[in-house]
């Protein structure tokens, strides 16, 4: 009997994690701004490069910067467009019946644009592209 590995359930509050941390030069800010310690954020840094497949941050001995890899670069466009995606969905009117099925399809939309992004994040991982 073949033995499965289990994959890891995704957790979206990495991504939220993610898009605070970046939007910070360096660890130490981002620590500052987000009441997270420094070894907390490395640490939820790895273990969404661990889901995801790929390496997301440059990490240098000595250095303090937060320097994102291309794909790095390329999630925290996803994420922002995500975010911007929740923000028009927000914006509808919440008094007609219908508005509340389309607010949840915008949603689901967004969200497939979100794993759609990330599947093609992974292929190009798998592919062998590069991951700086």
């Amino acid at each position: 009997m073949a033995i499965q590995k289990r994959r890891e359930k995704f957790n979206w509050n990495l991504l939220r994690d993610f898009r605070e941390i970046v939007s910070h030069e360096t660890f130490a800010a981002a620590a500052n701004a987000t009441g997270i310690g420094r070894a907390a954020i490395s640490r939820k840094i790895a273990q969404l490069e661990r889901l995801l497949g790929f390496r997301l941050v440059q990490r240098s001995p000595g250095r303090n910067g937060l320097r994102l890899t291309r794909r790095g670069i390329a999630l925290r466009h996803v994420i922002w467009e995500f975010d911007r995606s929740l923000a028009v969905i927000r914006t509808l009117p919440q008094s007609a019946a219908d508005d509340g099925a389309t607010a949840l399809e915008l949603a689901e939309a967004a969200l497939k644009d979100l794993g759609d992004a990330l599947r093609e994040l992974r292929r190009q991982q798998d592919a062998g592209g590069s991951s700086t």
